[in-house]
């Protein structure tokens, strides 16, 4: 038995350490893009420089202060920057397995198909987040953080009561505030759901508990350091010339048109393979479910296989601006999404045995509403903004999928499956994306050697390679190259071949 222990530890070392391996490799191959090269241009390591830079954002730009401290701090630290980008990613699909599947002996195998799956992402998404330094730094880290939140309380996860200790109490203090201080509808998010997860603990038990009042009380002082800043009053007044956020009834009607169909297509329209995974497994569980009335479960199952037949035939015709709010079926198409919604949240409080994996089933799918409804009311947005959503959507499935399949009876066939699909998902996706980032890191090495030729050459016009696959690179516009270059030799023009 302790041979077989070993042997086990031993596999999911090596398998954890492959995993990180590949996922810095394919970091290291990420180009620098876009607003990165203004980050380039600020960097510096001196915490004085760090604290003027960041005291000047904050009064200029948006209250995001970790993650622009993030931005400018590695933009110019090659390899620190993207080994920080592989240990955020790697530990986010450790924690996200960690929690669904906890103790189970194929957990390095579930933990290459959750890491498929975070990778796997839509390729606009992917490239705003995981191939965009500063999309990465504002975005990405706070799930992160969620998760080790989520890690801190799992007793509460489990039914039991949350031990609050210094080093927990500590950390969900540190937690609370950093998480706030990236993005304006994550913090949003951790703010009411820290909130709700209080009152919850309260309901269920009676009592508070330490650690998690003081992550909802640091979150809470965080909320106040991102939106104190000055710049969003000049948002609210419409003086600011880059985002816009219309105030009123009528206004904010007329945002919630305008950004209705990227939210919807960045919170379900885009994943049809997860949700009709998430509605097989639903039904799963729903049959077995004896204790509902027939007419109950059937409903139940035909609102979640909604979902995502209603996407199938709709994505072509119904997933295009739809600007007037009274004059479209926006308010029909919500309907169905959220009788989708509903049908899960009733399969996780109805057909879920483990306590631990319906709250967590629940707190996931709170996440998705939660992180995506602010951005139906501001300006601009972009797909960058629903990486917490997606990772939510993922855990919401995964979980279904850890209560559908009985881990300590599977056979050897169902193990291999298993097995096979995790190597095969997760090698496809290493190879597909190593070849894809492989081809635009040479060419993006070619074109930062060639510029910097020429401009110390004395040309003014910088004529630079095209990327072999520019879809899979958010900004390939060379003329963002003149942040690092014009305090030195001025105003230059820089062209793509």
């Amino acid at each position: 038995m302790e041979k077989l222990k070993e042997k086990s530890f031993l596999l999911k070392l090596i398998g954890g350490c492959a995993g990180f391996l590949a996922i810095l490799i394919l970091m290291s191959l990420t180009p620098l893009t876009g607003d990165d090269w203004f980050f380039l241009n600020r960097h510096t390591t001196e915490l004085s420089g760090l604290a003027a830079t960041i005291s000047e954002q904050w009064h200029n730009l948006n209250g995001r202060v970790l993650g622009n401290i993030c931005a400018i701090l590695f933009s110019g630290l090659d390899f620190a920057r993207e080994f920080v980008k592989a240990a955020v990613v790697f530990l986010t699909i450790l924690f996200l397995n960690r929690l669904i599947f906890p103790k189970h002996p194929q957990s390095l195998w579930t933990g290459l198909l959750i890491g498929a799956a975070v990778y796997m992402m839509p390729r606009e998404m992917y490239r705003q987040t995981y191939n965009w330094m500063a999309g990465f730094f504002n975005y990405v880290p706070v799930m992160l953080f969620v998760l080790l939140y989520l890690w801190l309380i799992r007793d509460f996860l489990a039914g039991d009561a949350v031990k609050s200790t210094p080093f927990s109490v500590l950390s969900a203090a540190v937690l609370g505030v950093c998480s706030q201080l990236f993005a304006e509808n994550l913090t949003i998010f951790v703010t009411v759901m820290s909130i709700s997860m209080v009152v919850w603990y309260w309901v269920s038990r009676k009592k508070l508990s330490l650690t998690m009042t003081a992550y909802a009380a640091c979150s809470i002082i965080g909320a106040l350091i991102m939106f104190l800043s000055p710049v969003y009053s000049r948002i609210s007044a419409d003086e600011d010339g880059y985002r816009t956020m219309n105030l009123g009834v009528w206004g904010l009607l007329e945002m919630f048109a305008q950004n209705y169909e990227t939210v919807i297509w960045y919170a379900f329209r885009a994943y049809l393979p997860i949700l009709v995974l998430a509605a097989a497994l639903c039904c799963v569980l729903l049959s077995r479910n004896r204790r509902m009335h027939p007419a109950v479960r059937y409903l139940l199952m035909g609102c979640a296989c909604l979902g995502p037949v209603y996407g199938f035939m709709t994505n072509e015709v119904l997933a295009k601006p739809r600007n007037n709010i009274f004059k479209s079926a926006i308010w029909l198409d919500l309907a169905v999404w959220v009788l989708f919604g509903v049908s899960i949240l009733l399969t996780l409080l109805t057909s879920m045995e483990s306590v631990c994996r319906r709250r967590l089933g629940l707190v996931f799918l709170w996440g998705i509403p939660l992180s995506a409804g602010p951005l139906l009311f501001v300006q601009p947005i972009g797909p960058r903004c629903f990486y917490l959503t997606y990772i939510c959507l993922l855990g919401v499935l995964f979980v279904l999928f850890a209560e559908t399949v009985n881990w300590e009876a599977l056979d050897k066939a169902k193990v291999g499956l298993l097995r096979f699909a995790a190597l095969f998902l997760a090698g496809a996706g290493f190879l597909f994306y190593f070849q894809v980032s492989f081809a635009n890191h040479e060419t993006f090495a070619a074109r930062t050697e060639s510029a910097r030729e020429q401009v110390t050459s004395g040309d003014t016009v910088i004529i630079l390679p095209q990327y072999p696959y520019p879809e899979f690179v958010h900004d390939t516009d060379p003329q963002k190259m003149e942040y690092i270059y014009r305090d030195t030799y001025g105003s230059l023009t820089f062209l793509e071949q």
